[in-house]
């Protein structure tokens, strides 16, 4: 044997050989390959040889659609066959043509032994999984995991026998869902298709955000193409919404595999909030060609029942009338056949009602082809919202990129208001949805004109509302001129963005209005509650012939059933605060009012404010019969001028009630006055109001210093045509002789009686006053010229002035009467004695006219001007 033929040498010749037969074949393979690769649309990219095959990326296109798509794959060439791929991506394309047989697994005569390991596939509808597939003599596993699911399949060629064993975690796979679900299955393939039975156990099953939990079972045969299933519920199921489903058998099905599904039993109910659904269905047998059903609502807010019925193609409705939550209903008067098809058109002749109103539709129908739907026709709304009567209309057409169509117009009316609102549609359409529509109407007598402006941006709807008006109870101008814009929050709020509403001047008579604005500096929100929001007020006053009200600034902050107001009238350093909240149909609240008394506020009275302060406040209700105010006002340091007449020292409380337009008034405690000066000065006033409703005043406990006396008075009440007594006491006769101009008589003593007062609305009378001395009194006549010309006419009377020149005076009396323009008729009887005529006695009767108004006018005047000089002389040290 040579070196040549030993066995070590042909071990290297039959190798060489062998290595050389594979790498033909190997070549032989790669041009196949290739060739295939372009007939299937198999592309790839970075190809590589290193151990093995190596790509870096890949994919499989079919009719345009790529259908799979893969990175880093690697084929070693090793035993057993082993294949990796970092990624596989598989697409969901479209299938061609018609409906695919049932999937039927190949005859492959012989596999190598195959590793496959997938380090993430991905499929539409699924979570990113990690697979590995083991194959030995023809027996295959499959694995998949993805974080705590996972999946083994098992399945032997040669008996066919087959096993399934999964555990999911649905949160890891679906985000929204809960629990576990365990699914088993075991049987036989049979001409290629799997025969067995399969099972599936939830655990805890439920939807994110709702409390109930359940446990669900599926059972499943598949035996010669035909199968069944029934499922059942051992809890309640929860649903979005607060709704369940209830537990029990609620689904059956059987069919084939050739043939689909060929029986359907449902008996499904759910619950929620506002009642109860309860759908029965039923196939016809065989096959579900056709079946019927019925759908049951009922509870606090549902109610109602659908027949229904259902052929290959056609699902009918029949006739119904449905109560549906927020007190709306549902119906339809004739069957409503749906085609069960991706395109068709079915007519929807419905009405649906909500509280008052009712929504018919005419000549409506709805067309759709596969996503796409479009629906035209004429809607009529009718009846009654929040008292007032609503009729709206409108005809076109709508599909998800618009509304085309007539103008809607809408028109509102109630005893007082008269609205008509036109929207246009011809434009409306998607994204924006922009409109702009216009009303005109009149509440009461007050006229409305504007628009309102809508669009979509930014994710809400948004615009701006302008409007016009004119207070009508003016002469003159008058106009209102409203611009808000406004926006819809994402949780469906209306909330005004910065705006104003604006008050022209005007003009009442002789009265002009200057104008006024509310504006709005940040927004305000309005719900179901009201407006939530802070409103900035500033009128620039008003001005009349006599009078003018300065500039008000204030502000009001809206709090939905509740409400604040501040006012200010900063020249008059007057603020006045006031509260509102409504309850149910009663608004109530608190307002108070603070304010110095200043001349400036006198402009246009008959009296004028010279000091003091006045503080008042209250709670009020608005009740069916007007404003219903009860409070008090409280008066300090008060100082009055009223046409010379001067008041100073004034305090006092007083309780007051309004109701509508009645105001009554009574003190609490005295009223006080320091000094009142009618031409002679009246002290330390005091007097209780009982009663006064700003006509008729009523007065008890009346006193007064006066003339160095008093007077008294139990009551007064003013104006009133009775004459009233007011008892006077301890008049010091001395002062009653100072108010002459030119005195001619000095007196002494004390007097006191009754003056019967009649007191109207502007003036005052006595009748039949009575005055007598409290002591004995003394006269003492003064020489003057008037006198001593008196005395030289006649004798007789120098005879009664000697008697009179000195006079004691033990009994005095006389008789007053004073008509209500001042005139004043003194009936006096003196009787007394002369001491310097040797105790002469002497009766002396004697009557008086003089008009009192005019000798107090003059006494004022005459004291004005007496405090003016002083006012002007130079004053020591000065």
């Amino acid at each position: 044997m040579t070196h040549a033929d030993t066995p070590r040498h042909r071990g290297r010749r039959i190798a060489l050989w062998l290595s050389g037969v594979l790498l033909l074949g190997l070549l032989g393979c790669l041009l196949w390959a290739l060739l295939a690769w372009r007939a299937s649309g198999l592309t790839v990219q970075g190809v590589r040889w290193q151990a093995g095959v190596q790509v870096a990326h890949w994919n499989w296109t079919q009719d345009g659609c790529v259908v799979a798509s893969g990175d880093g794959f690697r084929w070693s060439f090793q035993w057993p066959l082993s294949i990796s791929l970092d990624q596989l991506d598989w697409h969901d394309c479209p299938t061609p043509g018609e409906r695919s047989a049932p999937l039927r697994l190949p005859d492959i005569p012989w596999i190598p032994p195959l590793d496959v390991q997938i380090g993430r596939l991905t499929v539409a509808g699924l979570p990113p999984l990690a697979v590995s597939v083991h194959q030995r003599d023809q027996r295959w596993q499959f694995h998949a995991v993805h974080r705590d699911s996972h999946a083994t399949a098992t399945l032997a060629r040669a008996s066919g026998d087959w096993t399934l064993d999964a555990e999911l975690v649905l949160s890891q796979c679906w985000p929204d869902a809960l629990g576990t679900l365990a699914l088993q299955g075991a049987g036989q393939l049979r001409d290629g298709l799997p025969e067995g039975e399969f099972s599936a156990t939830g655990t805890q099953l439920g939807y994110v955000g709702q409390s109930q939990r359940a446990d669900v079972s599926l059972q499943a045969q598949l035996q010669q193409r035909q199968w069944q299933a029934a499922l059942h519920l051992s809890d309640p199921v929860a649903l979005p919404a607060g709704w369940q489903l209830a537990a029990g058998d609620t689904l059956s099905a059987a069919g084939h595999l050739d043939q689909g599904i060929e029986q359907v039993s449902l008996s499904a109910r759910a619950s929620g909030p506002q009642g109860e659904a309860h759908l029965m269905l039923a196939t016809d047998a065989p096959g579900i060609a056709q079946g019927q059903g019925r759908l049951t609502l009922t509870g606090k807010q549902l109610g109602g029942e659908v027949p229904l019925h259902w052929t290959r193609d056609t699902l009918t409705l029949s006739p119904a009338q449905l109560t549906l939550p927020a007190q709306v209903s549902l119906a339809w008067e004739t069957p409503l056949a749906i085609p069960l098809a991706a395109e068709g058109i079915v007519a929807l002749p419905l009405h649906a009602r909500w509280e008052a109103l009712h929504l018919t539709t005419h000549d409506s129908e709805v067309a759709w082809r596969g996503a796409d739907w479009h629906w035209r026709g004429a809607l009529a709304l009718a009846g009654e919202y929040a008292g007032y009567r609503v009729r709206a209309a409108w005809q076109g057409d709508a599909d998800a990129g618009g509304v085309r169509g007539a103008p809607l117009t809408l028109a509102v009316r109630d005893a007082d208001l008269r609205l008509d609102v036109t929207v246009p549609t011809a434009q409306l359409s998607a994204p924006a949805w922009r409109t702009d529509a216009r009303f005109t109407g009149q509440y009461q007598d007050f006229p409305l004109t504007g628009r309102v402006q809508a669009e979509f941006h930014d994710g809400q709807w948004q615009g701006r509302l302008r409007g016009d008006s004119r207070l009508v109870m003016l002469d003159q101008g008058g106009e209102l001129h409203l611009d808000m814009p406004w926006r819809l929050t994402a949780d469906n709020r209306l909330q005004l963005m910065p705006g104003e509403l604006r008050l022209q001047r005007g003009l009442l008579g002789t009265l002009l209005l200057r104008p006024m604005t509310l504006r709005n500096t940040a927004p305000v929100t309005l719900d179901g509650d009201g407006a939530h929001g802070r409103f900035a007020l500033h009128a620039d006053g008003a001005v009349a012939e006599r009078w003018r009200i300065p500039v008000i600034t204030g502000e009001l902050i809206a709090r939905g059933r509740a409400g604040e107001m501040t006012l200010q009238v900063p020249d008059w350093q007057s603020r006045l605060a006031a509260s509102a909240s409504l309850t149910g149909d009663d608004m109530a609240g608190h307002v108070s009012v603070t304010s110095p008394l200043s001349p400036a506020m006198s402009d246009g009275l008959s009296v004028i404010f010279r000091g003091g302060l006045l503080e008042a406040q209250g709670d009020w209700q608005w009740r069916d019969d007007g404003p219903y105010i009860e409070g008090g006002l409280r008066l300090r340091d008060l100082q009055l001028d009223w046409g010379g007449i001067t008041a100073s020292g004034g305090a006092g409380e007083l309780a007051m009630r309004v109701h509508g337009e009645q105001v009554t008034l009574a003190s609490r405690g005295p009223i006080t006055l320091t000094e009142l000066d009618i031409g002679t000065p009246i002290r330390n006033l005091r007097m209780t109001l009982e009663h006064a409703d700003l006509i008729t005043w009523s007065l008890s406990d009346i006193y007064a210093d006066v003339l160095g006396g008093y007077l008294r008075a139990p009551a007064l009440d003013w104006p009133s045509p009775a004459f009233q007594p007011v008892v006077i006491s301890r008049i010091s006769l001395d002062q009653v002789a100072a108010l002459q101009t030119d005195p001619v008589v000095q007196l002494a003593g004390r007097v006191g009686g009754y003056l019967p007062l009649q007191l109207g609305t502007d003036s005052v009378a006595v009748q039949g006053g009575r005055l007598a001395n409290e002591e004995p009194l003394a006269l003492l006549l003064m020489p003057s010229s008037s006198t001593s010309a008196m005395a030289g006419a006649n004798r007789a009377v120098q005879l009664a002035l000697d008697s009179l020149s000195v006079l004691q005076i033990s009994d005095f009396q006389a008789s007053l009467d004073m008509t209500a323009d001042g005139w004043l008729d003194a009936a006096v009887t003196i009787r007394g004695e002369n001491p310097q005529q040797r105790r002469l006695p002497v009766v002396f009767n004697y009557t008086h006219r003089e008009n009192v108004l005019v000798l107090l006018r003059s006494l004022r005047i005459g004291d004005e001007i007496s405090r003016q000089v002083m006012d002007k002389l130079p004053q020591p040290g000065r």
